[in-house]
Protein backbone atom coordinates (compact mmCIF):
# COMPACT_ATOMS: atom_id res chain seq x y z
CA UNK A 1 0.00 0.00 0.00
CA UNK A 2 2.87 2.32 0.84
CA UNK A 3 4.45 1.69 -2.56
CA UNK A 4 1.22 2.53 -4.40
CA UNK A 5 0.71 5.69 -2.37
CA UNK A 6 4.31 6.73 -2.95
CA UNK A 7 4.01 6.22 -6.70
CA UNK A 8 0.76 8.18 -6.79
CA UNK A 9 2.40 11.02 -4.90
CA UNK A 10 5.33 11.00 -7.31
CA UNK A 11 2.93 11.01 -10.25
CA UNK A 12 0.88 13.91 -8.89
CA UNK A 13 4.07 15.78 -8.01
CA UNK A 14 5.32 15.33 -11.58
CA UNK A 15 2.02 16.56 -13.04
CA UNK A 16 1.90 19.54 -10.65
CA UNK A 17 5.49 20.49 -11.48
CA UNK A 18 4.80 20.37 -15.23
CA UNK A 19 1.62 22.44 -14.88
CA UNK A 20 3.25 25.05 -12.63
CA UNK A 21 6.35 25.44 -14.80
CA UNK A 22 4.42 25.62 -18.09
CA UNK A 23 1.79 27.94 -16.58
CA UNK A 24 4.44 30.31 -15.25
CA UNK A 25 6.24 30.40 -18.59
CA UNK A 26 3.01 31.00 -20.51
CA UNK A 27 1.85 33.61 -17.98
CA UNK A 28 5.09 35.55 -18.42
CA UNK A 29 4.86 35.21 -22.20
CA UNK A 30 1.22 36.34 -22.32
CA UNK A 31 1.90 39.26 -19.98
CA UNK A 32 4.79 40.41 -22.15
CA UNK A 33 2.72 40.08 -25.34
CA UNK A 34 -0.22 41.91 -23.76
CA UNK A 35 2.02 44.71 -22.46
CA UNK A 36 3.67 45.07 -25.88
CA UNK A 37 0.27 45.17 -27.59
CA UNK A 38 -1.03 47.75 -25.11
CA UNK A 39 2.07 49.91 -25.42
CA UNK A 40 2.02 49.73 -29.22
CA UNK A 41 -1.62 50.83 -29.33
CA UNK A 42 -0.88 53.81 -27.10
CA UNK A 43 2.22 54.72 -29.08
CA UNK A 44 0.29 54.63 -32.35
CA UNK A 45 -2.36 57.00 -30.98
CA UNK A 46 0.24 59.33 -29.44
CA UNK A 47 2.17 59.39 -32.71
CA UNK A 48 -0.99 60.21 -34.67
CA UNK A 49 -1.88 63.07 -32.31
CA UNK A 50 1.62 64.54 -32.35
CA UNK A 51 1.76 64.33 -36.12
CA UNK A 52 -1.57 66.10 -36.41
CA UNK A 53 -0.24 68.91 -34.22
CA UNK A 54 2.95 69.23 -36.28
CA UNK A 55 1.12 69.21 -39.64
CA UNK A 56 -1.36 71.81 -38.40
CA UNK A 57 1.57 74.06 -37.48
CA UNK A 58 2.38 74.22 -41.20
CA UNK A 59 -1.29 74.50 -42.21
CA UNK A 60 -1.33 70.94 -43.53
CA UNK A 61 -4.46 69.01 -42.68
CA UNK A 62 -5.34 65.38 -43.16
CA UNK A 63 -8.81 64.87 -44.66
CA UNK A 64 -11.06 62.91 -42.33
CA UNK A 65 -12.60 59.67 -43.46
CA UNK A 66 -16.25 60.39 -44.18
CA UNK A 67 -18.96 57.74 -44.45
CA UNK A 68 -19.34 58.29 -48.23
CA UNK A 69 -15.58 58.08 -48.97
CA UNK A 70 -14.24 55.41 -51.27
CA UNK A 71 -14.02 52.21 -49.17
CA UNK A 72 -10.94 51.14 -51.09
CA UNK A 73 -9.08 54.16 -49.72
CA UNK A 74 -9.83 53.07 -46.18
CA UNK A 75 -6.90 51.77 -44.23
CA UNK A 76 -5.72 51.63 -40.64
CA UNK A 77 -3.72 54.87 -40.88
CA UNK A 78 -6.65 56.86 -42.28
CA UNK A 79 -8.92 55.36 -39.65
CA UNK A 80 -6.51 56.40 -36.92
CA UNK A 81 -6.25 59.98 -38.17
CA UNK A 82 -9.99 60.29 -38.83
CA UNK A 83 -10.64 59.63 -35.15
CA UNK A 84 -8.01 62.15 -34.07
CA UNK A 85 -9.83 65.45 -33.56
CA UNK A 86 -7.79 68.69 -33.67
CA UNK A 87 -9.07 72.12 -32.63
CA UNK A 88 -7.65 75.46 -31.56
CA UNK A 89 -8.53 77.69 -28.63
CA UNK A 90 -7.55 81.26 -27.87
CA UNK A 91 -5.69 82.18 -24.74
CA UNK A 92 -9.12 82.88 -23.24
CA UNK A 93 -10.08 79.26 -23.99
CA UNK A 94 -12.57 80.22 -26.72
CA UNK A 95 -13.09 77.51 -29.32
CA UNK A 96 -14.29 78.23 -32.87
CA UNK A 97 -16.87 75.43 -33.16
CA UNK A 98 -17.87 76.43 -36.66
CA UNK A 99 -14.35 75.73 -37.88
CA UNK A 100 -14.34 72.50 -35.89
CA UNK A 101 -17.59 71.30 -37.48
CA UNK A 102 -16.32 72.38 -40.88
CA UNK A 103 -13.19 70.29 -40.48
CA UNK A 104 -15.11 67.33 -39.07
CA UNK A 105 -18.71 67.61 -40.30
CA UNK A 106 -19.65 64.23 -38.86
CA UNK A 107 -19.13 65.71 -35.37
CA UNK A 108 -22.30 67.79 -35.78
CA UNK A 109 -24.21 64.79 -34.52
CA UNK A 110 -22.01 64.59 -31.41
CA UNK A 111 -24.22 66.02 -28.68
CA UNK A 112 -21.51 65.97 -26.04
CA UNK A 113 -18.77 67.47 -28.19
CA UNK A 114 -18.62 70.70 -26.18
CA UNK A 115 -18.22 68.83 -22.91
CA UNK A 116 -15.47 66.67 -24.42
CA UNK A 117 -13.66 69.73 -25.80
CA UNK A 118 -13.85 71.53 -22.44
CA UNK A 119 -12.48 68.51 -20.61
CA UNK A 120 -9.70 68.14 -23.20
CA UNK A 121 -8.65 71.74 -22.57
CA UNK A 122 -8.89 71.41 -18.81
CA UNK A 123 -6.91 68.17 -18.56
CA UNK A 124 -4.31 69.10 -21.21
CA UNK A 125 -3.56 72.37 -19.41
CA UNK A 126 -2.88 70.29 -16.29
CA UNK A 127 -0.42 68.11 -18.21
CA UNK A 128 -2.69 65.06 -18.21
CA UNK A 129 -2.57 62.58 -21.09
CA UNK A 130 -5.96 60.92 -20.59
CA UNK A 131 -9.39 61.51 -19.15
CA UNK A 132 -12.65 59.61 -18.82
CA UNK A 133 -16.05 60.98 -19.64
CA UNK A 134 -19.38 59.20 -19.77
CA UNK A 135 -17.71 55.75 -19.61
CA UNK A 136 -15.47 56.56 -22.58
CA UNK A 137 -11.73 57.02 -22.51
CA UNK A 138 -9.82 59.72 -24.35
CA UNK A 139 -6.16 60.39 -24.97
CA UNK A 140 -5.17 64.03 -25.40
CA UNK A 141 -2.25 66.26 -26.34
CA UNK A 142 -1.63 69.97 -26.98
CA UNK A 143 0.85 72.49 -28.34
CA UNK A 144 1.06 76.16 -27.24
CA UNK A 145 1.64 79.14 -29.53
CA UNK A 146 1.79 82.89 -28.92
CA UNK A 147 -1.89 83.62 -29.53
CA UNK A 148 -3.54 80.21 -29.30
CA UNK A 149 -3.20 76.57 -28.33
CA UNK A 150 -3.80 73.54 -30.51
CA UNK A 151 -5.47 70.55 -28.88
CA UNK A 152 -6.13 67.01 -30.05
CA UNK A 153 -8.18 64.24 -28.54
CA UNK A 154 -8.69 60.62 -29.53
CA UNK A 155 -11.48 58.31 -28.44
CA UNK A 156 -9.45 55.35 -27.16
CA UNK A 157 -12.45 53.41 -25.84
CA UNK A 158 -12.65 50.79 -28.60
CA UNK A 159 -8.93 50.02 -28.54
CA UNK A 160 -8.95 49.89 -24.75
CA UNK A 161 -11.85 47.48 -24.75
CA UNK A 162 -10.15 45.27 -27.32
CA UNK A 163 -6.94 45.28 -25.33
CA UNK A 164 -8.66 44.24 -22.12
CA UNK A 165 -10.70 41.68 -24.03
CA UNK A 166 -7.45 40.22 -25.30
CA UNK A 167 -6.34 39.89 -21.67
CA UNK A 168 -9.38 37.75 -21.01
CA UNK A 169 -8.61 35.52 -23.99
CA UNK A 170 -4.98 35.29 -22.93
CA UNK A 171 -6.24 34.12 -19.54
CA UNK A 172 -8.53 31.56 -21.17
CA UNK A 173 -5.64 30.33 -23.32
CA UNK A 174 -3.49 30.02 -20.19
CA UNK A 175 -6.18 27.99 -18.41
CA UNK A 176 -6.72 25.75 -21.44
CA UNK A 177 -2.98 25.24 -21.93
CA UNK A 178 -2.51 24.43 -18.22
CA UNK A 179 -5.32 21.87 -18.30
CA UNK A 180 -3.95 20.35 -21.53
CA UNK A 181 -0.44 20.16 -20.09
CA UNK A 182 -1.81 18.60 -16.92
CA UNK A 183 -3.69 15.91 -18.84
CA UNK A 184 -0.71 15.24 -21.12
CA UNK A 185 1.67 15.10 -18.15
CA UNK A 186 -0.64 12.69 -16.35
CA UNK A 187 -0.83 10.44 -19.41
CA UNK A 188 2.94 10.51 -19.93
CA UNK A 189 3.80 10.31 -16.23
CA UNK A 190 3.26 6.56 -16.17
CA UNK A 191 5.93 6.16 -18.86
CA UNK A 192 8.24 8.85 -17.45
CA UNK A 193 8.12 7.31 -13.98
CA UNK A 194 8.78 3.78 -15.25
CA UNK A 195 12.40 3.93 -13.99
CA UNK A 196 11.11 4.96 -10.56
CA UNK A 197 8.53 2.17 -10.60
CA UNK A 198 11.21 -0.27 -11.71
CA UNK A 199 13.51 1.00 -8.96
CA UNK A 200 10.82 0.49 -6.34
CA UNK A 201 10.17 -3.00 -7.65
CA UNK A 202 13.87 -3.87 -7.66
CA UNK A 203 14.23 -2.52 -4.13
CA UNK A 204 11.31 -4.61 -2.93
CA UNK A 205 12.57 -7.70 -4.75
CA UNK A 206 16.07 -7.17 -3.37
CA UNK A 207 14.82 -6.99 0.20
CA UNK A 208 12.51 -9.96 -0.31
CA UNK A 209 15.15 -12.14 -1.98
CA UNK A 210 17.93 -11.13 0.39
CA UNK A 211 15.68 -11.91 3.37
CA UNK A 212 14.85 -15.28 1.89
CA UNK A 213 18.49 -16.12 1.20
CA UNK A 214 19.61 -15.01 4.65
CA UNK A 215 16.83 -16.91 6.39
CA UNK A 216 18.21 -20.33 5.44
CA UNK A 217 21.78 -19.95 6.75
CA UNK A 218 20.58 -18.17 9.89
CA UNK A 219 18.09 -20.96 10.57
CA UNK A 220 20.80 -23.58 10.07
CA UNK A 221 23.24 -21.75 12.36
CA UNK A 222 20.56 -21.37 15.03
CA UNK A 223 19.73 -25.07 14.85
CA UNK A 224 23.40 -26.08 15.14
CA UNK A 225 23.93 -23.77 18.08
CA UNK A 226 20.89 -25.29 19.77
CA UNK A 227 22.42 -28.75 19.34
CA UNK A 228 25.71 -27.56 20.81
CA UNK A 229 23.96 -25.91 23.76
CA UNK A 230 21.91 -29.04 24.42
CA UNK A 231 25.13 -30.98 25.15
CA UNK A 232 27.14 -28.75 27.53
CA UNK A 233 29.58 -31.57 28.42
CA UNK A 234 30.53 -32.33 24.82
CA UNK A 235 34.04 -31.49 23.64
CA UNK A 236 34.97 -29.30 20.70
CA UNK A 237 35.84 -32.42 18.74
CA UNK A 238 32.42 -33.87 19.51
CA UNK A 239 30.81 -30.72 18.05
CA UNK A 240 33.23 -30.40 15.15
CA UNK A 241 30.66 -31.16 12.48
CA UNK A 242 28.26 -28.57 13.96
CA UNK A 243 31.00 -25.93 14.04
CA UNK A 244 31.93 -26.79 10.47
CA UNK A 245 28.33 -26.34 9.33
CA UNK A 246 28.13 -22.99 11.14
CA UNK A 247 31.36 -21.86 9.47
CA UNK A 248 30.02 -22.83 6.04
CA UNK A 249 26.85 -20.85 6.63
CA UNK A 250 28.84 -17.85 7.87
CA UNK A 251 30.88 -17.96 4.66
CA UNK A 252 27.68 -18.28 2.65
CA UNK A 253 26.13 -15.29 4.42
CA UNK A 254 29.33 -13.28 4.06
CA UNK A 255 29.40 -14.06 0.33
CA UNK A 256 25.83 -12.82 -0.06
CA UNK A 257 26.56 -9.59 1.82
CA UNK A 258 29.71 -8.95 -0.21
CA UNK A 259 27.85 -9.53 -3.49
CA UNK A 260 25.07 -7.16 -2.45
CA UNK A 261 27.63 -4.52 -1.44
CA UNK A 262 29.38 -5.00 -4.78
CA UNK A 263 26.10 -4.47 -6.65
CA UNK A 264 25.35 -1.38 -4.59
CA UNK A 265 28.84 -0.01 -5.24
CA UNK A 266 28.55 -0.58 -8.97
CA UNK A 267 25.05 0.90 -9.14
CA UNK A 268 26.15 4.10 -7.39
CA UNK A 269 29.56 4.49 -8.99
CA UNK A 270 30.28 7.50 -11.20
CA UNK A 271 31.67 6.08 -14.40
CA UNK A 272 34.52 8.01 -15.98
CA UNK A 273 36.77 5.37 -17.43
CA UNK A 274 39.76 6.52 -19.43
CA UNK A 275 42.34 3.79 -18.81
CA UNK A 276 43.42 1.49 -21.61
CA UNK A 277 43.15 -2.09 -20.34
CA UNK A 278 44.91 -5.11 -21.82
CA UNK A 279 41.92 -7.42 -22.14
CA UNK A 280 44.06 -10.24 -23.55
CA UNK A 281 46.16 -10.32 -20.38
CA UNK A 282 43.08 -10.28 -18.14
CA UNK A 283 41.37 -13.18 -19.94
CA UNK A 284 44.59 -15.23 -20.07
CA UNK A 285 45.33 -14.66 -16.37
CA UNK A 286 41.74 -15.40 -15.31
CA UNK A 287 41.63 -18.60 -17.33
CA UNK A 288 44.88 -19.74 -15.76
CA UNK A 289 43.53 -19.07 -12.25
CA UNK A 290 40.55 -21.43 -12.72
CA UNK A 291 42.49 -24.34 -14.20
CA UNK A 292 42.62 -26.05 -10.81
CA UNK A 293 38.82 -25.93 -10.55
CA UNK A 294 38.55 -27.33 -14.05
CA UNK A 295 40.99 -30.13 -13.15
CA UNK A 296 38.76 -31.19 -10.21
CA UNK A 297 35.85 -31.78 -12.61
CA UNK A 298 38.04 -33.04 -15.47
CA UNK A 299 36.83 -30.11 -17.58
CA UNK A 300 38.66 -29.49 -20.84
CA UNK A 301 39.12 -25.69 -21.15
CA UNK A 302 40.25 -24.25 -24.49
CA UNK A 303 41.50 -20.74 -25.20
CA UNK A 304 41.39 -18.71 -28.39
CA UNK A 305 42.63 -15.27 -27.43
CA UNK A 306 43.90 -12.59 -29.81
CA UNK A 307 47.01 -10.80 -28.62
CA UNK A 308 47.13 -7.18 -27.44
CA UNK A 309 43.36 -6.66 -27.42
CA UNK A 310 42.60 -3.51 -25.41
CA UNK A 311 39.46 -1.74 -24.21
CA UNK A 312 38.72 1.41 -22.20
CA UNK A 313 37.57 0.65 -18.67
CA UNK A 314 38.38 -0.50 -15.14
CA UNK A 315 40.88 -3.33 -14.74
CA UNK A 316 39.39 -4.42 -11.42
CA UNK A 317 35.83 -4.60 -12.75
CA UNK A 318 36.83 -6.31 -15.99
CA UNK A 319 38.73 -8.96 -14.06
CA UNK A 320 35.60 -9.51 -11.96
CA UNK A 321 33.51 -9.82 -15.13
CA UNK A 322 35.74 -12.50 -16.66
CA UNK A 323 35.95 -14.48 -13.41
CA UNK A 324 32.16 -14.40 -13.00
CA UNK A 325 31.66 -15.81 -16.49
CA UNK A 326 34.32 -18.49 -15.94
CA UNK A 327 32.97 -19.43 -12.51
CA UNK A 328 29.43 -19.66 -13.91
CA UNK A 329 30.64 -21.89 -16.75
CA UNK A 330 32.51 -24.23 -14.37
CA UNK A 331 29.47 -24.55 -12.06
CA UNK A 332 27.17 -25.66 -14.83
CA UNK A 333 29.60 -27.78 -16.86
CA UNK A 334 29.23 -31.51 -16.19
CA UNK A 335 32.10 -33.81 -15.30
CA UNK A 336 34.51 -34.15 -18.25
CA UNK A 337 32.70 -31.35 -20.06
CA UNK A 338 34.15 -28.60 -22.26
CA UNK A 339 34.64 -24.85 -21.85
CA UNK A 340 35.91 -22.54 -24.57
CA UNK A 341 37.11 -18.99 -23.94
CA UNK A 342 37.40 -16.68 -26.94
CA UNK A 343 38.53 -13.06 -27.27
CA UNK A 344 38.60 -11.46 -30.72
CA UNK A 345 39.20 -7.97 -32.05
CA UNK A 346 36.72 -6.78 -34.66
CA UNK A 347 36.69 -3.64 -36.82
CA UNK A 348 34.46 -1.70 -34.45
CA UNK A 349 34.27 -3.89 -31.35
CA UNK A 350 35.90 -6.46 -29.10
CA UNK A 351 34.03 -9.71 -28.45
CA UNK A 352 34.55 -11.93 -25.39
CA UNK A 353 32.84 -15.32 -25.36
CA UNK A 354 32.67 -18.00 -22.65
CA UNK A 355 30.93 -21.20 -23.82
CA UNK A 356 30.36 -24.40 -21.85
CA UNK A 357 28.76 -27.74 -22.58
CA UNK A 358 25.93 -28.94 -20.38
CA UNK A 359 22.19 -28.99 -19.93
CA UNK A 360 21.81 -25.41 -21.14
CA UNK A 361 19.05 -22.93 -20.34
CA UNK A 362 15.46 -23.05 -21.44
CA UNK A 363 14.54 -20.47 -24.06
CA UNK A 364 11.85 -18.96 -21.84
CA UNK A 365 14.49 -18.37 -19.13
CA UNK A 366 17.11 -16.68 -21.32
CA UNK A 367 15.66 -13.21 -20.74
CA UNK A 368 15.86 -13.66 -16.96
CA UNK A 369 19.41 -14.93 -16.47
CA UNK A 370 20.75 -11.44 -15.66
CA UNK A 371 18.09 -10.68 -13.07
CA UNK A 372 19.17 -10.48 -9.46
CA UNK A 373 18.74 -13.71 -7.46
CA UNK A 374 17.74 -15.64 -10.58
CA UNK A 375 18.78 -19.32 -10.35
CA UNK A 376 16.90 -20.99 -13.16
CA UNK A 377 15.47 -24.46 -12.70
CA UNK A 378 15.92 -25.07 -8.96
CA UNK A 379 15.12 -28.76 -9.23
CA UNK A 380 17.71 -29.31 -11.96
CA UNK A 381 20.43 -27.25 -10.31
CA UNK A 382 19.66 -27.88 -6.66
CA UNK A 383 23.20 -28.71 -5.61
CA UNK A 384 24.65 -25.74 -7.46
CA UNK A 385 22.02 -23.37 -6.08
CA UNK A 386 23.02 -24.25 -2.55
CA UNK A 387 26.23 -22.33 -3.16
CA UNK A 388 24.83 -19.68 -5.45
CA UNK A 389 22.67 -16.61 -4.80
CA UNK A 390 22.03 -15.67 -8.42
CA UNK A 391 23.90 -12.34 -8.12
CA UNK A 392 26.97 -13.15 -10.22
CA UNK A 393 25.42 -12.57 -13.63
CA UNK A 394 23.58 -9.49 -12.31
CA UNK A 395 26.97 -8.06 -11.31
CA UNK A 396 28.36 -9.00 -14.72
CA UNK A 397 25.47 -7.20 -16.44
CA UNK A 398 26.07 -4.07 -14.33
CA UNK A 399 29.78 -4.09 -15.17
CA UNK A 400 28.97 -4.42 -18.87
CA UNK A 401 26.51 -1.55 -18.71
CA UNK A 402 29.17 0.64 -17.11
CA UNK A 403 31.61 -0.20 -19.90
CA UNK A 404 29.09 0.47 -22.68
CA UNK A 405 29.21 -3.24 -23.47
CA UNK A 406 26.41 -5.62 -24.40
CA UNK A 407 26.17 -9.00 -22.72
CA UNK A 408 24.03 -11.74 -24.26
CA UNK A 409 23.19 -15.33 -23.42
CA UNK A 410 22.75 -18.07 -26.05
CA UNK A 411 21.84 -21.64 -25.21
CA UNK A 412 20.62 -24.91 -26.63
CA UNK A 413 19.10 -27.34 -24.12
CA UNK A 414 21.34 -30.36 -23.45
CA UNK A 415 24.07 -28.90 -25.66
CA UNK A 416 25.72 -25.64 -24.60
CA UNK A 417 25.43 -22.24 -22.96
CA UNK A 418 27.36 -19.22 -24.22
CA UNK A 419 27.77 -15.77 -22.69
CA UNK A 420 28.98 -13.19 -25.19
CA UNK A 421 30.18 -9.68 -24.29
CA UNK A 422 30.61 -7.07 -27.03
CA UNK A 423 32.72 -4.00 -26.15
CA UNK A 424 32.19 -0.95 -28.31
CA UNK A 425 34.63 1.31 -26.44
CA UNK A 426 37.72 -0.50 -27.55
CA UNK A 427 41.03 1.31 -27.41
CA UNK A 428 42.53 2.45 -30.69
Amino acid sequence: MYKIDLFKRLRLSFVATCVVVVSMLLAVLFCVLWAINFRNSINEVNTAMERMLVLNQYNISLPPLLPDDDPESYNEVNSLYSKTILFSATKDKIVDYQKLYKSYPYLAEEQELEAIVNRTIAHADKGAKTFEYNFRFYRISSRDYADHTDYVFYDFSTERQLIFSSAFWYLMALVFASVAVGLLAYILSDHVLDPVKEGLKKGKDLISNASHELKTPLTIMKANLSVIQSEPNATIKDNEKWFQTIEEQIERTNSLVLDMLELSRLDNAEIRYSDTIDMSAIVTSSTLSVEALCFEKAINIKENIDEYVTVIGSKENLERLVLILLDNAIKYTPYEGDISVNLHRGKKSVVLSVKNSGEGIKKEDLSSVFERFYKGDRARTQETNKKSFGLGLAIAKTICDQHNAKIECFSEPNQYTEFRVTFRNKSK
